[in-house]
């Protein structure tokens, strides 16, 4: 893995649910805690559970257990790793959801 802590921390999420995919199933397994991987990282817990919990929220993601998730929308997170917006309902022309760039409705 190249050096992520320079990346936001979204994108450093999906590229790091992009390299542990056991096989084309779309499964993967989070093995190291939250905090572990925030670590790994270079991010903080919180900003790692929250952009799970986007990744969730956008359906390109789904919990499948405790630290398993099933990846859902592959272009999306591919996307979501090169620093793009994702596809679909919830990106913006100007930017992700949520980001500076993208304006209030």
């Amino acid at each position: 893995m190249t050096d992520l802590g320079s990346l936001p921390v979204m994108r450093r999420v999906a590229k790091y649910l992009l390299t542990a995919q056991r096989d084309d199933s779309g499964l993967v397994v989070v093995t190291p805690r939250q905090a572990e991987l925030a670590s790994r990282l270079g991010a903080a817990r919180q900003s790692v559970n929250q952009a799970l919990a986007t990744l969730t929220q956008r359906g390109i993601v789904a919990p499948i257990g405790r630290g398993e998730y099933e990846v859902r929308d592959r272009a999306a997170l591919v996307a979501l790793a090169r620093g793009g917006p994702a596809p679909g309902p919830g990106s913006r022309a100007r930017g992700v959801v949520g980001s500076a760039r993208a304006p209030d409705p």
